[in-house]
């Protein structure tokens, strides 16, 4: 069945004969614009409940709970989780496929008996035909042919998965986040006006190379920080917000109105799970230590992208938090030589082709958690050094024909690879 436009609907008029294409015409129309406002204005993420945790389900090991609540979809649907929902992680690894997907990520030569990985725990859209009433036909029918579901209730699905899906706008919104923090404003500053203009080529020209999208060939700007007088920082955060709207977003948005009716998984990102399993009789299942530690499990929701409501940022909207000098918040850095860095939350830009070598920091336990998000726009191989620590176990780490890399601290002396974009994948 031909999918209707969903940017038309139907000019009804007097002596109009209407059929269902009509209807369903009608009903595709105003669907698509409430779920084009919603990720247009407000992005996705979850809204309301859906609050995770785990617990022990006695012989059958750990399980994950997740209690009733709401989000926004990539495409903008609403998703609505009626009641509290749970599932067995060891039941999930015991299938066969997930079996084979996990001898393939643990160490070689298999079977391994051991391994660490990380699980993605997603809420998806979905609906399902119901209802189903008898319809006039042809005689000598099946009994499937005599009816036909008269409803299509939402509905959705809670899944793990092996594979991280897909987060770039709400990657990008932080990335954002992070580069509008990281320009300074020098208070008592000179009012030097005429320095705009090229500030706003520094803009465009670090923020395309921030989100890997390819600058016009006379376009000017540098890389090095950017740091203002007063004066001009409403103008400064005016063309930030030009820029993201007009370049950055149409390139980082799930969907957008041209690309409305794409294919794709509609899953929004509620945990990643760090999961130490042992492989026993030919299936796997999740390590127990057997001391104070407990299960080799642990939920990270930091990746998790969260809307919040206007009311409710309307209230908080004068607040803001007391910071320090040392706080712990994301940094923006353009390398174009080999450097070293001494931050362990940072935005990493790779602003050359050339080989470049990256000094990071170590890994040690105030840095558990923190990431260096290494961007490669220019396409250039690189090597990581980790400071008294190692990157997967290893001293240094090779990075070639990759766009994007995210590493994550352990706070134990380990940097690990979270995320890896091969140069292409988008």
């Amino acid at each position: 069945m031909t999918q209707p436009d969903s940017s038309r609907h139907v000019n009804f008029t007097t002596g109009m004969v209407l059929g269902v294409d009509d209807y369903r015409q009608q009903f595709a129309y105003h669907a698509a614009r409430d779920k084009w406002m919603m990720r247009e204005l407000h992005g996705y993420g979850t809204m309301s409940g859906l609050a995770i945790r785990q617990e022990m389900d006695g012989s059958e090991g750990p399980r994950i709970m997740v209690t009733a609540g709401a989000a926004a979809a990539p495409s903008g649907q609403m998703i609505c989780v009626g009641r509290e929902q749970c599932a067995s992680i060891n039941a999930w690894l015991q299938r066969e496929e997930v079996t084979a997907d996990i001898d393939a990520l643990a160490a070689a030569p298999l079977p391994a008996s051991e391994a660490e990985f990380s699980i993605f725990l997603t809420l998806c859209y979905r609906d399902c035909a119901v209802a189903p009433v008898p319809i006039p036909g042809e005689p000598c029918r099946s009994d499937e042919e005599l009816m036909t579901p008269s409803r299509i209730a939402d509905d959705y699905s809670l899944s793990f998965s092996l594979e991280r899906p897909a987060m770039t706008e709400a990657e990008a919104v932080g990335e954002l986040a992070a580069y509008i923090a990281s320009i300074s404003v020098e208070e008592g500053g000179e009012d030097d006006s005429a320095e705009l203009p090229a500030l706003f080529d520094n803009v465009q020209r670090q923020m395309r190379m921030l989100f890997l999208i390819e600058a016009d060939e006379d376009s000017g700007g540098e890389l090095s920080p950017i740091s203002i007088a007063p004066n001009l920082a409403n103008d400064i955060y005016n063309e930030i917000n030009k820029v993201w709207i007009t370049v950055v977003r149409p390139h980082v948005m799930a969907i957008n109105c041209p690309t409305a009716g794409g294919p794709g998984d509609d899953c929004v990102l509620l945990a990643r799970i760090d999961v130490g399993a042992v492989r026993s009789e030919g299936v796997w299942q999740v390590a127990n230590t057997e001391d104070e530690a407990g299960i080799l499990l642990s939920i990270d929701e930091s990746d998790r992208p969260l809307l919040m409501a206007s009311n409710a940022m309307q209230a908080i909207g004068d607040f803001a938090p007391a910071t320090s000098e040392d706080a712990d918040s994301a940094a923006v850095i353009f390398v174009s030589a080999d450097e070293d860095i001494d931050v362990s939350n940072a935005i990493i830009i790779i602003a050359t082709a050339d080989p470049v070598r990256l000094g990071i920091v170590e890994a040690a336990a105030a840095t558990l958690g923190h990431r260096l998000v290494i961007r490669l726009p220019e396409g250039g191989d690189l090597r990581i050094e980790a400071d008294s620590a190692t990157i997967n176990g290893n001293a240094d780490l090779e990075v070639t024909d990759t766009a994007r890399l995210t590493l994550r601290s352990d706070g134990a002396g380990d940097w690990r690879v979270t995320q890896r974009v091969e140069r292409g994948e988008g």
